[in-house]
């Protein structure tokens, strides 16, 4: 699909950091060129063995993840665990997109990664359109991302999101 799938991950109601590692263990062992994923992992194109597979843009800004978690109404004691959390996560990615993919391991990847994290995919359509691997997942969004109209599912495999985007 030429098209780009966006992939979030939020907590609390706000832009949420996880572990690279995560990605890395899901993607990188069929990553094209993973020299070059190592030297610049803010991008990187991937092969599965049934054929499918994309392209991978990777978020590395976590000091603009953490900008956007701490607002001016937070508690001293709630910036100090957003600030605690994102040390832990320094290595830590917010969000990614793809493009340039298809094929069922290629989705069942995202699927997995999503999963793991408690992550949000969306792509551009009318209505929006929110895909969440659980309804845990999905209680974390931001405030103002859904907005009335907008399709919500929950899926359960790669193979749904493949079915959510031909329906779309």
């Amino acid at each position: 699909m030429s098209f780009d799938i966006f992939l979030m991950c939020f907590r609390h109601g706000k832009p949420a950091l996880f572990k690279r590692e995560i990605f890395e263990e899901i993607f990188l062992p069929y990553c094209d060129h993973p020299e070059a994923y190592r030297d610049e992992p803010e991008y990187t194109t991937v092969s599965f063995p049934d054929g499918s597979g994309g392209v991978i843009y990777c978020s590395s800004d976590t000091e603009r993840t953490l900008e956007m978690r701490v607002v001016d109404g937070d508690s001293h004691n709630e910036k100090k665990r957003i600030v605690a959390e994102s040390k832990e996560e320094e290595r830590g990615m917010s969000h990614m997109m793809f493009n340039h993919c298809g094929g069922d391991a290629f989705f069942q990847a995202m699927y997995t990664l999503a999963d793991r994290t408690n992550s949000m995919i969306n792509w551009p359509n009318v209505p929006a359109i929110f895909v969440f691997p659980s309804e845990e997942a999905r209680k974390h969004v931001m405030d103002g991302i859904i907005e009335e109209g907008d399709r919500v599912l929950i899926v359960r495999s790669g193979a749904e999101i493949i079915d959510a985007i031909a329906s779309s």
